[in-house]
C-alpha cells in the first residue's frame, strides 16, 4: 500500500487518536510500563512515583491499607502490592489524577475468568491539538468517560485469541421494536451462541466472550450506570451526565472495546470506539463496516494482528508449502548458515519457477485434500474466512522501502484504507511485524505525528495531512541487541524471500 491515491487523516483524528492510544497502553498496567522503559528507570518511576516523590508511590498507598484501622477488613484486592502498582502505572501513562480513575478490574478478581482487565476513567481534560480545534468548533465536548480494555498478556488471552469459531452477534445488535418496552442497561447480556446458515452478524467467538464478561462486570458495579446515567442508590458521587463514552483498547481489548462499543450503543447512542491494533479476523465485513459510524481502528505498519485472518493464514501456509518445495537446500543447512550470518542468494536457495511448478502445485492439492478429509469442524469456520477489521482504518503508513527499515530512524504517513485493501495485502512478514504491534512503539509514532500536526496548526500551516515525521525506534519494541537482532532479521528476511517466491505460485486470492 505505497501508493498516494488513499485519503488523508485528518488532525482531529490524528490527536484524538495519540491522545486515547495513551489509555489503551495504559491497561496493560505496570509490566508493560516498565518493559517500555530502559533499565531500571521503570522501576524507579513506578516505585518512587510521580515527581520522585514517595508521597505519590504505591508504596504510600500500602501502607495507608496497612496502618488503617485493624476493626475493617481491607479488600483483598487493596493487599496486593501489584494492584497499587497498577493503578499507579495507569495513572502516569494517563497523567490522571487519582480521584479520575474511578474503577481498576484487576485479573480475576470478584470476576469471571474470560473477564478482561480494564479501568474507568474519567478525562476531563484533552490534548493539545483537540483544544485547538475546540475553540475553533465549540460543539467539540472534551469532557469523557473512558473504559479501556487489557490486550494480551496471559496464555489464557493467546487461547482466547484462537478460539475464532464464527458466533452469533444478531441479539447484540438487534432494534427493539416500539411494541417492546426498551432495553435497559441491567438486561441479561446475550449468551454467545455459535453462528448458524440464518445468521445474519457473526463474529469472533473468543473475544465476544470477554466481550460479554466485561459487561456483565460493568453491570454488577454499577459504575458506568451510575456515572453516565446518574441512577439512585449509585456509589459513584461524580456526575458525568451528558458527557462523551469512550471505549478503547489494544490487540484482544480492541477487539473486545468494539463488540463492547456495538452493545452499549443500545444504551449509549453517542458512544465512542478506539481500537488500536485490533484482530483481523473480528466480525463478519457487514458488521465491520456497520461500525464505521463509531468505531476507527488504528494499524501500524507491517503489524501482524490486524492482517491475521482465516484467509490470511490459510494463504501464509500455502506460502510456506511452495516454498519449501522449491527450496534446494536442507532445511537444516538453511537455519544453521542463516543463525550464523550466512547471507544465501535465490539462486542458491530455490530450483527455478518453471523446473517445479507442476510438483509444487501437485502436493500443495495433496496437502489440502489429505487436510480437508475426515474434518467435519471445518465448514463451521467458512464464515470466519471472510472476517475483517472493524471501522474506518486509520494506516500508519511507512514511506520508507524495505531495504532501509534497518535505519535509525522511521517515517510514517497516516492514511485511511479499507478493511479488504489491509485484507489482500495479508501478512507480511518482516522484522518489523511483531515490533509494529507493541503498544509502546503504536503510542509513541501516535504521539510524534499528533504533535506535528499540532505544530503545523498553531502556526497556521497548510493542514493537508502530511504529517511525515521521522519516528526514533524504540527500545522496548526490540529488546534484541547486536549481533543476535542482526542475524534475527537476516533470517526473517530470508523467510520473507521464500514466502515471496512462494505467493507467484499460490497468488493472492488462493482459496483454500
Amino acid at each position: 500500500m505505497q501508493g498516494s491515491q488513499y485519503e488523508e487523516v485528518d488532525p482531529h483524528d490524528l490527536g484524538e487518536a495519540a491522545h486515547f492510544c495513551r489509555f489503551a497502553f495504559a491497561a496493560y498496567g505496570y509490566m508493560l510500563y516498565i518493559w517500555s522503559r530502559p533499565q531500571m528507570v521503570g522501576w524507579c518511576q513506578l516505585c518512587c512515583g510521580r515527581h520522585c516523590s514517595c508521597w505519590f508511590s504505591p508504596v504510600r498507598r500500602y501502607m495507608q491499607v496497612m496502618l488503617s484501622d485493624r476493626r475493617k477488613l481491607p479488600n483483598l484486592s487493596e493487599l496486593k502490592v501489584t494492584n497499587h502498582m497498577n493503578r499507579e502505572a495507569i495513572q502516569q501513562m494517563t497523567a490522571l489524577p487519582d480521584r479520575d480513575v474511578v474503577f481498576v478490574r484487576f485479573q480475576n478478581e470478584g470476576a469471571s475468568h474470560s473477564c478482561l482487565p480494564y479501568f474507568i476513567a474519567i478525562d476531563e481534560h484533552s490534548n493539545s491539538v483537540e483544544q485547538h480545534l475546540a475553540l475553533q468548533q465549540p460543539d467539540i465536548q472534551l469532557c469523557c468517560e473512558v473504559v479501556s480494555v487489557r490486550g494480551t498478556l496471559s496464555l489464557e488471552d493467546c487461547v482466547t485469541d484462537f478460539l475464532c469459531e464464527p458466533v452469533d452477534l444478531d441479539e447484540w445488535i438487534k432494534e427493539v421494536d416500539s411494541s417492546h418496552a426498551p432495553r435497559s442497561f441491567q438486561d441479561r447480556v446475550p449468551e454467545v451462541k455459535p453462528a448458524t446458515r440464518d445468521t445474519k452478524a457473526s463474529g469472533h467467538s473468543g473475544i465476544l466472550e470477554s466481550a460479554k464478561a466485561v459487561l456483565e462486570d460493568l453491570q454488577s458495579t454499577g459504575i458506568l450506570e451510575g456515572l453516565l446515567l446518574k441512577v439512585q442508590g449509585s456509589r459513584v458521587a461524580r456526575d458525568c451526565r451528558g458527557w462523551r463514552l469512550v471505549v478503547t483498547g489494544h490487540s484482544l481489548g480492541a477487539g473486545a472495546s468494539v463488540l463492547i462499543a456495538l452493545y452499549l450503543r443500545n444504551f449509549f447512542p453517542k458512544v465512542k470506539c478506539w481500537a488500536f491494533a485490533p484482530p483481523g479476523g473480528l466480525a463478519d465485513p457487514h458488521v465491520a463496516e456497520a461500525a464505521q459510524e463509531f468505531c476507527t481502528s488504528v494499524v501500524l505498519g507491517k503489524d501482524w494482528i490486524p492482517r491475521l485472518t482465516v484467509h490470511s493464514f490459510e494463504r501464509l501456509r500455502d506460502e510456506m508449502i511452495m516454498a519449501a518445495v522449491r527450496c534446494k537446500q536442507s532445511k537444516m543447512r538453511f537455519f544453521w548458515g542463516a543463525l550464523f550470518g550466512k547471507t544465501w542468494r535465490e539462486e542458491d536457495l530455490f530450483h527455478p519457477e518453471a523446473l517445479v511448478q507442476g510438483r509444487a502445485n501437485q502436493m500443495l492439492q495433496q496437502y489440502k485434500s489429505s487436510s480437508h478429509a475426515g474434518n467435519p469442524r471445518r465448514n463451521r469456520y467458512e464464515q470466519a474466512r471472510d472476517f475483517v477489521p472493524p471501522g474506518r482504518l486509520m494506516f500508519l503508513r511507512p514511506i520508507k522501502s524495505a531495504a532501509k527499515e534497518r535505519r535509525s530512524n522511521r517515517q510514517y504517513k497516516p492514511v485511511w484504507i479499507t478493511a479488504q485493501e489491509l485484507k489482500r495485502e495479508g501478512v507480511l512478514i518482516s522484522p518489523r511485524m511483531m515490533a509494529d504491534h507493541m503498544p509502546d512503539y503504536l503510542t509513541a509514532v501516535l504521539q510524534h505525528l499528533a504533535e506535528k500536526a499540532g505544530v503545523e496548526m498553531h502556526q497556521g500551516g497548510n493542514l493537508n495531512g502530511d504529517y511525515t515525521i521521522d519516528i526514533p525506534p524504540s527500545p522496548a519494541a526490540s529488546p534484541l541487541r547486536g549481533k543476535g537482532k542482526r542475524r534475527s532479521n537476516d533470517m526473517q528476511e530470508i523467510l520473507s524471500s521464500s514466502l515471496a517466491t512462494g505467493r507467484a505460485f499460490t497468488g493472492s486470492d488462493t482459496n483454500s
